[in-house]
């Protein structure tokens, strides 16, 4: 059997007598010669070794510091929240605006008190509506006449008595009984004018006729006196052929044949032309009826386009009208109205009041200074609200617009939504934003110095002797 001696260990220099030897204080007792059994084991002069790397101390020890290994990679990796924090104030929620009139607005009534809890579309503040109703009022009577004119157009189309009110007239029918009086006795005398263009028509077929009777009548005397100069002519022939007349005698009587004939050739003629003006006359008086139809349908036409103007500027008009009575947009809180009397007088375009949603979303504006930190909608962001009463708990919020102001910054506008924690706010209150724009880990940021040294060695062209 071989005997080997253990490497030696340094020792320190208090030391203490025991049995066995010296050794080390609190080191436990192990024999100094190990003993080889030649079959490939260690002999029992190793088993207090042994004893000592299989102790309970030993493995807690070693578990411990794997632990803590683990913990701290883990907590390396962790990813952490790069935030930019900015003061910034609540963007007040609806505001009342005085609408744009010439001169602007006087205050009626005010309809609630300032701070108070108002609900959706409740009236707030009542302005002077005199001039708006009479707009109103005007234009509403010019449709209602339109109305009735296109009903009674449509009657004397049809050819109908009776003037059908239409659906938006039904209601008011009481109220509009003179102006449709007005209108039958206009489809009357319309009517009336129609029967007097074909009674005129008429006489001017009869007097035609009446000519052409007179033209038919002279051709018959003409056709009469033809006759008797055709004797008389051959009379004078047979005394010419006894020479007891003269060729200038027979001469003088052709010429009366002549004219004779062109008279009646002439009166022929504007026979021909009368009948001619009947047949247009009596055409003119059978489409007398369609002719007043095609007037009728134009009228129509150009009164429905009249119609639909005036229609649209009632909207317009009842829109102004209803911008007189302000009213809150959403429920809320109303503030501004303690600086509101009845009587006052308030430009176009000024915000006289703003409410506050409740339980709604609240919008919280922040200025950032302009920097390498980007700011985009989506991020997300914490909003603590610096209102008594809200307790200055941050509020989880995200990024809704970023908006340039000026050169040194932007406007960041972040959206929380509403509950307990934005109870009590009110416009233009503090706040504090925090936007989270971006993440990184404790590796990374311990690891960052050394990137940037090797990106000034790579960017050096010496990236072949870092290594050396």
């Amino acid at each position: 059997m071989r005997h080997l001696a253990p490497p030696e260990r340094p020792r320190p220099s208090a030391v203490a007598s025991a049995p066995g030897g010296s050794r080390e204080i609190g080191e436990p007792e192990i024999d100094t010669q190990v003993t080889f059994d030649g079959a490939g084991g260690w002999g029992d002069g190793m088993a207090p070794l042994g004893r000592w790397r299989h102790s309970p101390i030993r493995r807690a020890a070693a578990a411990a510091g794997l632990s803590a290994a683990i913990l701290g990679a883990g907590a390396a990796m962790v990813p952490l929240d790069s935030t930019i924090t900015s003061r910034g104030s609540v963007v007040p929620g609806h505001r009342g605006r005085i609408p744009d009139a010439p001169g602007g607005a006087r205050v009626q009534a005010v309809l609630a008190a300032d701070g108070a809890a108002v609900r959706a579309g409740q009236a707030l503040v009542l302005l002077d509506s005199a001039r708006a109703q009479a707009d109103v009022d005007a234009i509403r009577a010019r449709l209602r006449e339109a109305l009735l004119t296109q009903a009674r157009l449509e009657a004397e189309r049809d050819g109908t008595d009776t003037i059908a009110l239409p659906e938006e007239l039904r209601s008011s029918a009481a109220g509009i009984g003179a102006a449709l009086e007005g209108q039958r006795h206009l489809m009357a005398s319309h009517r009336q004018e129609v029967g007097n263009q074909a009674a005129l028509l008429n006489g001017r077929i009869t007097a035609i006729r009446d000519e052409i009777a007179g033209y038919q009548g002279e051709n018959a005397a003409h056709r009469r006196r033809l006759a008797l100069l055709a004797d008389e002519r051959a009379a004078i022939r047979t005394l010419l052929a006894k020479g007891l007349a003269t060729r200038n005698q027979l001469l003088t009587l052709d010429d009366t044949v002549v004219g004779e004939h062109a008279a009646v050739i002439r009166n022929q003629t504007m026979i021909a032309q009368a009948l001619s003006q009947i047949a247009a006359t009596q055409l003119q008086l059978r489409d007398l009826p369609a002719a007043r139809r095609k007037q009728v349908e134009d009228e129509m036409a150009a009164n429905q386009t009249a119609i639909d103007d005036l229609r649209g500027q009632l909207r317009h008009a009842h829109e102004a009208l209803d911008r007189t009575t302000i009213r809150a947009a959403e429920s809320g809180t109303v503030f501004g109205l303690g600086k509101l009397a009845a009587g006052q007088v308030v430009r176009a375009g000024q915000t006289i009041l703003t409410v506050m949603p409740k339980d709604g979303p609240v919008i919280v504006e922040a200025r950032i200074p302009d920097g390498p930190v980007n700011v985009e909608p989506g991020q997300r962001a914490t909003v603590r609200l610096l209102v008594a009463g809200t307790g200055a708990a941050p509020v989880a919020g995200k990024v809704v617009d970023v908006r340039d102001s000026d050169p040194s910054g932007a406007l960041a506008l972040v959206r929380i939504e509403g509950g307990p924690a934005t109870a009590g706010i009110y416009p233009d209150a503090p706040a504090e934003v925090s936007i989270v724009t971006g993440t990184h880990t404790m590796l990374g940021v311990l690891l960052r110095p050394l990137e940037a040294q090797l990106g000034k060695w790579m960017g050096g062209g010496n990236g072949g002797n870092v290594g050396g």
